[in-house]
Parts: C-alpha cells; structure tokens; sequence
C-alpha cells in the first residue's frame, strides 16, 4: 500500500471521528435538555399534589363548617316550630275558654303565650277587643315570626 493512501485513509477516519464527535455532542445536549424538562415535570407533579392535599384539608373544614350551620338551623328550626305548636295549642285553648265565657281562663292562657306571640296577639286584638268580642281567627300583626324560625332561615 502506498504512503499517500495511508494518509488519506487516516485522514477520512479522524473527518468522521469529528463528525461522530459533534453529532454525538448535540445528542448529550439533548439528552440533558430532556431531563431537565423530567425534572421540571416531577417538581410540577410534586407541587400540584401539595396543593391538592392542602386544598383537601381546607375542604374538610369547611365541610365541617357547613354541616355544624345546618345541624343549628335545623335545631333552631324544630324548636321554633314546637314554639309555633305550643302557641297555636295555647291560642285554640284561649278561644274555647273565650267561647265558654272563662275570663280567669283566657288570662291564663294568654300568659303561658310566648312573649313574641303574646306580643302579637294584643297587638292584634287590642283594637277589636275595644269594639267587638271577636277576636280575627288569626293574627295579621307582622310580629308574629317565631325568633327560632328566622334563625333558621325559615
């Protein structure tokens, strides 16, 4: 083989050996490149879990929060309702006393009212009482909500 062959052989080897070199720079350019976008993704993946888990225990909270609100309102709901029974027992025990003639009797019944009711009923019976013995067969003075039952949004 002569001389100048080997050179050029030598010559060609060491050409793709910097090609071979610069391709296969690009390719750990890329590699690095595709593991910092890995990287970015797990933090990304990280954070979204931590938000989702302080998100969930805000949630809970106010869950709690929510529920101890209703079981209030249904509370207050119930009891004005037994107030609403209780005056509406009362009322139809004073209009049999008031129908038997039992003054003594109306006055007793008139007292076991519960003061917003008992409120109403003067106020709504005050001016009839002046003219007439009847009584309206229910009470149109606006105070007459049982305080239990705004409380609970009813």
């Amino acid at each position: 083989m002569p001389e100048g062959m080997n050179v050029e052989v030598a010559h060609k080897l060491s050409e793709r050996e910097k090609a071979d070199r610069a391709r296969h720079r690009w390719q750990e350019i890329a590699e690095v490149f595709e593991v910092l976008i890995l990287a970015v993704a797990a933090i990304a993946t990280a954070w979204s879990g931590y938000q989702a888990a302080r998100g969930d225990g805000r949630q809970s909270v106010l869950y709690g929060q929510s529920n101890r609100d209703r079981f209030q309102a249904d509370a207050a709901a119930a009891l004005g309702g037994q107030w609403l029974e209780a005056d509406s027992s009362m009322f139809n025990a004073w209009l049999q006393a008031r129908a038997a003639n039992n003054p003594r009797l109306e006055t007793m019944f008139v007292r076991r009212f519960s003061p917003e009711y008992r409120s109403a009923f003067e106020a709504g019976s005050r001016p009839i009482r002046s003219r007439t013995r009847r009584l309206p067969a229910r009470p149109t003075c606006p105070s007459t909500a049982i305080p239990s039952s705004r409380r609970a949004g009813a």
